[in-house]
């Protein structure tokens, strides 16, 4: 057991980092006894590290990591000037500040490891060794902000930025005389890097909207239905097949221009959801051509009894959706969800509050259609629903964001689930799901400067309770290393 405790102690341990900020405070040794050190040294390393496996023909699992060293900054706080290579520290509490700064402009990012176990049995190397991949090959890159994600041993990613504190020691290792302590780092908005292949097609932005559907039945009571035709009053099912889309449309209010054109996916962490999008229910059946597919086409007034059902909306689910692409045995993709809201909520919804829309673009909408209600529909039009704006007043507060690291992208989409049904059917339910691809970059306000630095200050010692004890060096050695007030006097 070392005859001492070690404590790295950071001003600001919750604190967000940004590029250009100082990381400022102190490592605390707390010794039982005399002992000899030949430095102490605090490190700010940023690394990035992705895993994964493969199963081959014979379900035998192989496995491969990629490990980028994004920059590693080192401030030798003890001895400040060496002039030996030992010094001796006393018996008490000793403390010495320190202060590294991130960088504020790119890195040379080193592939330090490609790392594959569990192939020993195979003749030739599999893995592709690419240029970008290679050990020891540079590649130059901004801060991704820190990020883990975990599926499993052997399968992850993670973007870590540690302040490491370690104790060197004459004749041994450094290895288990560290300690770590992991920080919190987003770049700005203006030194953001992130993908925006998610959101193209063949080389252009996606329309600011997205879509997703499902079959609503809509139940009614065939006794009150009114055709001259005895053969479709006999025959007609008692249910109506309706298609109905969930429709997320980004406003225009949140349009961001690129090389590439203009899109209003780019959300910002910490935006309200209804300021920048809006979320519909679309029909392609106005509420009079419902009434008549419901009811007969010689539709008579037959009071309430015989009012179309109404939409019941029951909960809006939102769900920040990860999608990861990462190497290790291969390049390979992975999504994971993150829940954000849920808003629960029962309202009935006539259909003739349904608002006409034409052009509507949902061509799907329109082929879910039966044959036999075709009829009833006109070719790109639609009726709409927005759901209240209250309903989406939820903020984007989250740490995940899009970024491109050098072994690791992350894309990201929201996901609306709107549990609906209706009200002539209240046991059962359905999901209409709408997942929309975006962007998820840092604040709007950030526009960050970043920390300046701090005041020059060279170790400080506290004075332990008792006077420091001295030991005698081992009578076999040729010279007494100097002692803990020596090289402070001569720093």
């Amino acid at each position: 057991m070392p005859p001492y405790s070690m404590e790295v102690r950071l001003d600001n341990q919750l604190a967000l980092f940004r590029p250009g900020d100082w990381v400022t405070g102190e490592v605390v040794l707390k010794v039982s006894e005399p002992f000899e050190v030949k430095d102490i040294v605090v490190s700010l390393v940023g690394e990035t590290e992705s895993c994964n496996f493969k199963h081959d023909d014979n379900r035998r699992r192989m496995s491969g990591s990629t490990r980028f060293r994004l920059f590693e900054l080192s401030h030798r706080v003890f001895p400040k000037t060496p002039n030996a290579d030992r010094y001796e520290l006393d018996k008490g509490i000793h403390k010495f500040r320190f202060d590294l700064a991130f960088p504020a402009t790119q890195v040379e990012a080193r592939c330090l490891m490609q790392f594959e176990w569990n192939r020993s049995y195979l003749q030739t190397q599999l893995w592709r060794n690419t240029a970008e991949l290679a050990p020891g090959s540079l590649t130059s890159t901004d801060l991704p902000p820190s990020f883990n994600t975990i599926f499993g041993m052997d399968s992850y990613a993670a973007v870590k930025y540690t302040v490491r504190g370690s104790v060197g020691r004459p004749g041994k290792s450094s290895v288990g005389n560290d300690k770590k302590i992991e920080l919190r780092f987003s770049p700005t908005l203006h030194s953001a890097v992130c993908s925006v292949q998610h959101l193209t097609e063949h080389g252009l932005f996606l329309p600011d909207w997205s879509r997703g559907g499902t079959i609503l039945k809509l139940q009614y009571d065939q006794s009150k239905r009114q055709d001259r035709s005895f053969f479709d009053k006999m025959f007609s099912s008692g249910s109506f097949t309706l298609p109905i889309d969930a429709v997320v449309e980004f406003k225009d209010s949140n349009l961001s221009r690129y090389a590439q054109g203009s899109t209003s996916r780019v959300l910002h962490q910490e935006d309200i959801l209804s300021d920048v999008l809006r979320v519909n229910l679309v029909s392609p059946f106005s509420y009079k051509a419902l009434k008549e597919a419901l009811f007969g086409r010689y539709v008579i007034k037959l009071g309430q009894e015989a009012a179309v059902p109404r939409l019941v909306i029951r909960q809006v689910k939102i769900t920040i959706i990860q999608h990861l692409r990462y190497s290790g045995y291969s390049e390979k993709e992975a999504t994971h969800r993150i829940p954000l809201a849920k808003h629960t909520q029962y309202r009935k919804v006539d259909f003739s509050r349904f608002q006409r829309v034409e052009n509507y673009p949902g061509y799907e909408i329109f082929r879910e259609i039966p044959k036999e209600h075709s009829f009833l529909a006109a070719p790109q039009t639609a009726y709409s629903y927005e759901l209240p704006a209250e309903w989406l007043e939820y903020g984007l507060f989250t740490d995940e964001q899009s970024f491109v690291a050098p072994n690791i992208q992350c894309d990201y989409s929201l996901e609306f689930a709107i549990k609906v049904n209706s009200s002539a059917e209240q046991g059962k339910h359905y999901d209409v799901v709408c997942e929309a691809p975006i962007l998820l970059v840092p604040p709007r306000h950030t526009d960050h400067e970043g920390g300046g630095p701090p005041a020059s200050s060279g170790p400080v010692r506290v004075a332990p309770s008792e006077e420091p004890v001295r030991v005698a060096p081992s009578a076999d050695a040729e010279e007494a290393p100097p002692s803990y007030q020596e090289v402070m006097q001569s720093s």
